[in-house]
């Protein structure tokens, strides 16, 4: 999958790679986990291949079916690159799905963000962060 240059392909094969149920996780973070340097901007098959997984996911998430290890790939997708907001509803909502928190990331958050939420909106991610890194804490 990560070596496909074609978006159809891809999204066929994410569409195969979700019969995996659970299993399809680890290919899914593997390919939002990909070291890209920060001063290379995305191409546009890479910004579609994140957001596919991103779906997938949060699909994966509304059926009940969620790592807890996908948390600080969504939180690192949603603090990095120049980020499209109304893009990050969908990690944002595969986060509350596996935290149960609600933290007011929502659309009406996003409609009506100015650069002065930044603050709140990294609150928001803060919390997400504190869950999975006391989660882990007591798992471990």
């Amino acid at each position: 999958m990560m070596a496909t240059d074609n978006n159809e392909d891809f999204r066929f094969l994410s569409a195969q790679a979700m019969e995996l149920g659970k299993d399809s996780i680890p290919i899914f973070l593997a390919i939002l986990s990909r070291e890209i340097p920060p001063e290379r901007k995305l191409s546009v098959i890479e910004l579609s291949k994140n957001g596919v997984c991103l779906t997938r996911l949060n699909d994966l998430a509304k059926e009940g079916i969620y790592s807890i290890f996908e948390i600080p790939i969504l939180l690192r997708h949603m603090e990095q690159e120049p980020f499209d907001l109304h893009a990050s509803l969908i990690p944002a909502e595969t986060l509350r799905l596996i935290t149960g928190l609600d933290v007011g990331y929502s659309e009406q958050f996003v409609a009506g963000y100015t650069k002065a939420d930044e603050p709140r909106r990294k609150k928001m991610l803060s919390a997400w962060r504190n869950w999975y890194e006391e989660k882990i804490a007591s798992e471990g």
